[in-house]
């Protein structure tokens, strides 16, 4: 090893464990559930309003609604299954481990009703979103176990519905992420406040085919734990924050009871001052990009049963001062998902 590497290491081998520990968790997180509920066709109708139309001019509520705001409840289960449970480099030794997850989300939403603003509607809303992940129901793997956590959102958006289904939005999220096996238990682990811009346009390709696709920036500012850092190392606990772009679309095929949906995204991520090393600073940047298939089947009007798979690929690039190929870790990572999936949901 150069001499110059060898504090840097030292540091790193110190520090290490217990970063290597949090940030498969913190990565799982930021990358959410494989799939989400299909869109209702009342979601459809309300995202394709608009405050105007060619023939009519402005529309107006015939019946006023009783109460201001517009509420729903959602509570979604998925169980599904990954070959890379850690989001591990091919080349790591955790690499390749199989698991069974179970994610839990409850999510509570109030949405104002729509105003209408030049040629089209604002619409405010406000939710409070929680999550779950067990990752250890089909082994008794501790590490596996460790992994997982609890978080808790509140976003906080404005979307203007313009034009034939556009919509541009803006909005503000605060997260907290918290470690629910280890010592100690129920750890605050991560924090996040992330502020973003959005354009969706939802098309009408053919009868029962609906094509909605969009691009968004965000920026997170974001505090993890060094609990378990020993002091003096020099590390971040800001080390997360970074700036984020992503494209996304999905394809809806409407059969009767059934939705059928294909999906891709692509997010490109630039960690501000990402750190390896204890002090020293590096330029990190992933690629990732996501695909998949879901088929979702509604019964009633407040249910949906929903199978899906889906892949995952993400290209990551490390440079800093002490870059040695093959030396430092290594954050790119494939995985595929297997699953199905259950979604109630209340509203008026």
């Amino acid at each position: 090893m150069h001499r110059a590497l060898a504090l840097p290491a030292l540091l790193g081998a110190l520090a290490g464990p217990a970063l290597a520990q949090q940030q498969p968790i913190i990565d799982r997180a930021e990358q959410g559930t494989p799939t989400l509920p299909a869109p209702t066709s009342e979601d459809i109708s309300a995202a394709q309003s608009s405050a105007t139309d060619e023939d009519a001019g402005v529309q107006r509520v015939a019946q006023p609604r009783k109460l201001p705001f517009k509420f729903s409840a959602t509570l979604d289960e998925q169980l599904y299954t990954t070959n890379n449970v850690f989001l591990s480099a091919d080349s790591a030794t955790d690499s390749g481990q199989d698991a069974t997850i179970l994610a839990s989300t409850l999510f509570f939403r109030v949405e104002g009703l729509p105003s209408a603003v030049g040629r089209g509607l604002l619409v405010p809303s406000v939710g409070f979103a929680y999550q779950r992940y067990l990752h250890g129901l089909t082994t008794d793997d501790a590490a596996i176990e460790d992994l997982d956590f609890d978080s808790y959102s509140l976003p906080i958006a404005v979307a203007y519905r313009f034009g034939r289904g556009w919509e541009a939005s803006a909005g503000l999220t605060i997260g907290s992420l918290y470690s629910v096996r280890g010592d100690p238990t129920y750890e605050l682990l991560y924090r996040s406040n992330s502020g973003s811009l959005g354009m969706r346009k939802i098309t009408e390709l053919a009868k029962d085919t609906l094509l909605v696709a969009g691009a968004g920036i965000s920026y997170s500012d974001t505090w993890t734990s060094l609990s378990d850092v020993a002091p003096g190392l020099g590390y971040r606990d800001d080390r997360n924050d970074k700036m984020d772009y992503s494209l996304d679309a999905a394809l809806y095929r409407f059969c009767g009871a059934w939705t059928f949906s294909p999906f891709v995204r692509l997010a490109y991520t630039d960690y501000l001052h990402w750190q390896e090393g204890g002090f020293e600073d590096y330029d990190r940047a992933d690629l990732t990009l996501g695909a998949g298939l879901s088929a979702s089947l509604a019964f009633e009007t407040w249910g949906s049963l929903r199978f899906f798979a889906g892949y995952d690929l993400r290209d990551s690039t490390l440079d800093g001062p002490i870059s040695v190929p093959g030396a430092g870790p290594d954050y790119t990572y494939d995985a595929g998902t297997l699953g199905a999936g259950i979604t109630f949901s209340l509203r008026y």
